[in-house]
């Protein structure tokens, strides 16, 4: 009888640390639904009932056993030493352990009675922490126009470990400059997934990735991995493991994602209209909108033999800054205009309000990638049209002045006047005074529309 309930004792102080862990480890999780904390309540009172199930046990026993009680439990620790030299008293004694087990879990459901709930709560501890911890990373898009400073920009994000970094995550889409809100995703995808039967929605796949839901069916869309160094183990864990997402890589990733403090995503195959979807959908999402002088584009594009149709790329970058404004009354704040020409001219302090607004942590070593970034030191560095690092910033931004033909910038400026109205470009009258470097591309302000971010940001 000592020996039942010894082991039940045991038994019972095991349930009531294992509660007690539960517990404080639910407390820690901080902001949970009010269903959760009436399950916190009713795993306290499960523990009490445990302690009032021990005290009677205690008192069973003094009434009992008396003193005798402690020799006895003494004893039992004596024989469980010598086991293994009295064969027969093993055996007799695992018998009566089994049974006691037996007895205690019976008795341990017949008082606590919702145990499987205790259990729920440590089984999902894990999860829990998992998405609280999703839950405090910051979440910013960085949108802008092909050719327009945007993968040089993502750079200077790359520059600090805090980012997960995701390029282009919508590469699995054609970059089309008119598109109607009612366009399937079939009709958008990339001829290598036109047979794909569960083809992702773009804005389910954005908040999806940047909430770090990275399934094994979602890394297959992200087909720019290679460009992003948050993906450098996936890259190198993929090259010897063949299909598209097997299971092992993407645990890697899905690890870097969830230890990332900041989640950014540059994507060029998205308009505004649909950003007004995506902040509704997520109210902790920022929007960076990099924007650039379109005769700029222009000349990058042709240079880099890129599909350029300046009416619809007029089209597109006039109805996003008219409708960005828009936005920014109904989302105070939360979509940060930047023209890339002043990134180029001041680097340090646009990064740093570009860092600010995603609420990233500014660090010596990452002023130190910028200027490696904009001016490098060695005089010998070849700059690269794909590339993204340069000699000059400031004077790469506007090196189209002196390669743009004047009749395309005057078909620019005539389908582009909107835009460049609103974001400060000036207008050019003549080829000389394109030429004329002294003549100045740029205001030194634009439309008090836009958030352009504040003091503090610098």
């Amino acid at each position: 009888m000592e020996k039942m309930r010894f082991a039940r004792r045991t038994k019972i102080f095991l349930l009531l640390v294992t509660s007690l862990c539960g517990l404080s480890l639910w407390s820690s999780l901080g902001e949970q639904k009010e269903q959760n904390q009436l399950l916190s309540i009713e795993t306290f009172n499960i523990n009490r009932k445990s302690l009032a199930y021990q005290d009677s046990l205690a008192i069973d026993k003094n009434k009992k056993g008396g003193d005798n009680s402690q020799t006895n439990d003494n004893n039992n620790n004596i024989n469980i030493k010598n086991n293994n030299n009295k064969s027969s008293s093993s055996s007799s004694n695992n018998n009566n352990n089994n049974n006691n087990n037996n007895n205690t879990i019976a008795s341990i459901r017949e008082i606590h009675r919702i145990t499987p709930e205790i259990l729920k709560v440590i089984n999902t501890t894990e999860k829990s922490v998992v998405a609280n911890e999703t839950a405090k990373q910051s979440r910013t898009i960085l949108m802008s126009y092909m050719r327009s400073g945007s993968t040089f920009t993502g750079d200077l994000f790359q520059a600090s470990p805090d980012v997960m970094y995701m390029y282009e995550p919508l590469l699995y889409t054609n970059d089309v400059d008119e598109l109607s809100q009612n366009t399937p995703i079939r009709s958008r995808v990339i001829s290598k997934f036109f047979k794909d039967r569960n083809l992702p929605e773009t804005l389910d796949y954005i908040l999806n990735t940047m909430k770090c839901n990275l399934t094994d069916s979602n890394l297959r869309y992200m087909i720019g991995y290679t460009y992003s160094r948050s993906f450098d183990d996936y890259a190198i864990c993929m090259k010897g493991l063949k299909p598209y997402g097997t299971r092992d890589c993407g645990q890697i990733t899905l690890k870097r994602c969830h230890q990332s403090s900041n989640v950014i995503s540059k994507i060029l195959r998205l308009k505004m209209w649909e950003v007004d979807k995506l902040l509704a959908r997520d109210p902790e999402l920022q929007i960076i909108h990099l924007v650039r002088d379109p005769r700029g584009i222009a000349m990058s594009r042709t240079m880099a033999r890129y599909y350029l149709n300046t009416r619809t790329l007029c089209v597109r970058m006039n109805t996003d800054a008219s409708l960005s404004m828009e936005l920014e009354k109904k989302y105070p704040g939360r979509i940060l205009t930047v023209r890339y020409e002043d990134l180029a001219l001041s680097p340090l302090n646009v990064t740093r309000k570009l860092f600010h607004h995603a609420k990233v942590k500014w660090t010596p070593q990452i002023a130190d990638k910028v200027q490696d970034l904009t001016s490098p030191r060695n005089d010998s560095f070849d700059e690269k049209i794909f590339g993204t690092k340069r000699k000059n910033s400031s004077s790469t931004a506007f090196n189209w002045r002196r390669k743009l033909p004047f009749s395309t910038a005057l078909e620019i400026q005539k389908f582009c006047q909107k835009m460049m109205d609103l974001y400060g470009y000036n207008i050019f009258q003549s080829y000389t005074e394109m030429m004329n470097l002294g003549f100045s591309s740029i205001q030194g302000n634009y439309s008090d529309k836009y958030y352009k971010g504040d003091s503090s940001d610098l």
